[in-house]
């Protein structure tokens, strides 16, 4: 958590961009899901986390969210 945050931070800071947590958004939670399986319950969570986080990252790149490869060039999350 601290890596992706401080990332995110340095990022921001040297594009002037500060949008970029946006671009993490939906693809932190599946990684920590993931991690997180430890029994089927966990492993149904896993699951469940990734289809919403495809679903999620899929809709944010479909407009323009992402910009490869200068992954700091896309643009803001349109539901804010």
């Amino acid at each position: 958590c601290l890596v992706f945050a401080s990332l995110c931070f340095v990022v921001s800071s040297i594009t002037g961009n500060v949008s970029q947590v946006d671009k993490l958004w939906s693809i932190t939670p599946m990684v920590y899901a993931w991690l997180a399986v430890v029994d089927a319950r966990t492993f149904l969570m896993a699951i469940l986390t990734t289809i919403w986080g495809l679903r999620l990252t899929y809709n944010f790149a479909r407009r323009g969210g992402y910009c490869f490869p200068e992954f700091w060039k896309g643009d803001e999350d349109y539901r804010w």
